[in-house]
């Protein structure tokens, strides 16, 4: 039942932003969706046992919270067009998806890790240095602090950890640095999180 759930919430956020695009709405809810069920209690997986993101995806989605996220991820049809390149799809193929004559040849590839998704993911053992731009969608001016919720076997580092937005529509880039170093063989999860100051 997620989907139609999903696919309507989508809806009702296009409404009242119908600037918005899909990328921004879905970061308004799966930045704003929560790990804990209605009774501030963990959800859990079908065995009983406390739900992980590969079990649960982003969480409990709130729709009151969507419609205000604060910041927002953005991810525009270009970035998509680069990230198909960047895979190594031929510009035949690119073309067939886009209906256009892209020449991945004239444009910086990107990988899945470059694109400006609301989540990081890492192997282990592996250093990540990802860049993330987020996009203000409240009036006036705000300040968040990023903060960060990883096992400490986990190094990271987040520039700047504070952003300050002047207006609506501002946007701010923070580089992501993760160093997972030699964990043991089993996925480790973990939240970057915007809170307002």
């Amino acid at each position: 039942m997620a989907t139609p759930h999903l696919s309507g919430i989508a809806a009702l956020l296009k409404v009242l932003h119908p600037r918005w695009s899909p990328a921004a709405i879905k970061s308004a809810i799966m930045t704003t969706a929560t790990t804990e069920d209605n009774y501030g209690k963990p959800i859990l997986d079908e065995n009983h046992h406390t739900a992980n993101y590969f079990m649960m995806g982003a969480g409990q989605v709130n729709p009151s919270k969507a419609a205000d996220p604060g910041l927002v991820f953005d991810i525009d049809t270009k970035d998509y067009i680069a990230f198909l390149c960047g895979m190594g799809y031929s510009d035949k193929q690119v073309g067939f998806i886009t209906g256009d004559d892209t020449q991945c040849e004239k444009m910086e590839k990107i990988l899945q890790s470059g694109l400006n998704y609301p989540s990081i993911i890492t192997s282990r053992g592996q250093h990540v240095v990802v860049k993330r731009t987020v996009t203000n969608v409240v009036e006036g001016t705000s300040t968040y602090k990023v903060e960060v919720d990883l096992p400490k076997e986990v190094a990271f580092k987040v520039v700047p950890n504070v952003l300050e937005f002047n207006k609506s529509d501002e946007k701010k880039s923070f580089v992501v640095s993760i160093n997972s170093g030699a964990l043991l063989n089993e996925s480790i999860f973990g939240n970057l999180n915007s809170k307002v100051q």
